[in-house]
């Protein structure tokens, strides 16, 4: 596959760059007011298609594991949790 493949430690130098595209294309799609649902649904799918290009199904069952064992330990709270802090403190801006 790719250099990044060779050491698991390290990240791509790319992924800063695609996650601050996706980022802005989020902040874009949220700004339209898209349902959140619509663009996370929109950008798994999209993600498990480029995926699928690379990876063969056993593969791409770790990947979901991995996620899912994410979303089970409460890595995504904290996240929760952070963008509430930041929407209240928007709205007492306002």
């Amino acid at each position: 596959m790719s250099d990044a493949d060779d050491n698991d430690d390290e990240m791509p130098p790319d992924l800063d760059q695609v996650g601050e595209i996706v980022d802005r294309l989020i902040e874009h799609l949220i700004n339209e007011d898209i349902d959140p649902l619509i663009i996370g649904s929109g950008l798994l799918s999209g993600a498990l298609g480029v995926l699928a290009h690379e990876l063969d199904d056993a593969t791409m069952l770790k990947v979901l594991e991995n996620a899912a064992n994410s979303v089970r330990s409460g890595e995504f709270e904290e996240l929760r949790q952070q963008r509430a802090a930041e929407e209240a403190e928007d709205e007492e801006k306002h």
